[in-house]
Order: C-alpha cells, then sequence, then structure tokens
C-alpha cells in the first residue's frame, strides 16, 4: 500500500517463481500458474492471496563449511563464502512491529554488505527466501538490488526472470 505495489506485482512474481520451479525436477509444484490463475485465487488476508503463501514442506538439508586449504582436495570445486549474516526481528509478534517494512532483512543486509567489498552490482542471481511473496519484495530493497518501494516494478520488469539483470529463485 505504502508504496504502490500491485497485486498484478505479486502475481507476476509468483508466476516466475512458479516457472523457474517447472525447471526442477523435484520441485513439489511444477504446474504452470498464469497471473489470471493468481489472481483469481481467494484471498487468505488481503492483499495476500492463496499463491503468496508458504507450503507446508518438511525437508533438511546441510551446508559443509570448511578452510579453503581443505577444500581444495575435495572432489568437487567448493564454492567460496565471501560473507554471511544472519538476523532477526525482536520477537515473531508481526502486528507488534513498529513497521513491518523495516524487519530482519534490511538489519541483515546492512550486516552482509559491512563484511565485503562486493556491492549488488555484483551479484548475478538471487536465491533468496520466498515462503511468502512480500518477503522477496522485502530482500530485494533490503539488499540494494532495487530501491525501497521498487521491487514490484522491478519485479515486472522481467529483471527476475531468466535473462534479467538479477534472475531470482532460479
Amino acid at each position: 500500500h505504502r508504496y504502490g505495489t500491485t497485486e498484478e506485482q505479486f502475481a507476476i512474481n509468483a508466476v516466475t517463481q512458479r516457472y523457474h520451479a517447472s525447471l526442477n525436477d523435484d520441485a513439489l509444484l511444477r504446474d504452470p500458474l498464469t497471473v489470471e490463475d493468481y489472481l483469481s485465487s481467494r484471498y487468505i488476508s488481503k492483499p495476500t492471496r492463496l499463491f503468496d503463501c508458504d507450503y507446508p514442506v518438511d525437508s533438511a538439508s546441510a551446508v559443509i563449511f570448511t578452510t579453503a586449504e581443505r577444500a581444495a582436495d575435495a572432489r568437487k570445486k567448493p564454492v567460496h563464502v565471501e560473507a554471511a549474516a544472519l538476523s532477526a526481528i525482536r520477537d515473531m509478534n508481526f502486528w507488534q512491529l513498529d513497521d513491518f517494512s523495516q524487519t530482519s532483512p534490511v538489519h541483515c543486509a546492512e550486516l552482509l554488505w559491512s563484511r565485503t567489498d562486493l556491492t549488488p552490482a555484483d551479484v548475478d542471481c538471487a536465491q533468496l527466501y520466498d515462503g511468502f511473496t512480500i518477503i522477496t519484495f522485502q530482500w530485494l530493497e533490503a539488499l540494494g538490488f532495487c530501491g525501497v518501494g521498487e521491487s514490484g516494478p522491478f519485479i515486472e520488469a522481467g529483471n527476475t526472470r531468466l535473462g534479467g539483470s538479477l534472475p531470482l529463485n532460479t
């Protein structure tokens, strides 16, 4: 509401993410989703629709961190981590937040960028938590991939699609 983000922009994000998921044989939901499908889905809590919400999925994964020296002998080429950050809001009672747009992504992004000489311009693609549509929009802005309030138009312009300036959750 504050920035004029439209339901159509949320729809484009959901459609793009579903398309990217369709390319993964292990994805839970691979059937095509259209803007019309999104806009005709029921509201959960306006403006949030069914396709904006996380699906309950239990899974596990692991990332193993080691030194560059030890990783040099690995069978697969290692991925070197330049910087990392973790942040959380003061509590999980979202209704108590002074400003829902200024939650942990903002603090986490500031911390992350303070630990590296890299900038948003150095990022070729982003793999952001997308459990709820609004969180993806918050991360894009907090990380500086677009200006505050500009994530809707950024997504609508096709920047987060494959071939865009910042493919998202590929």
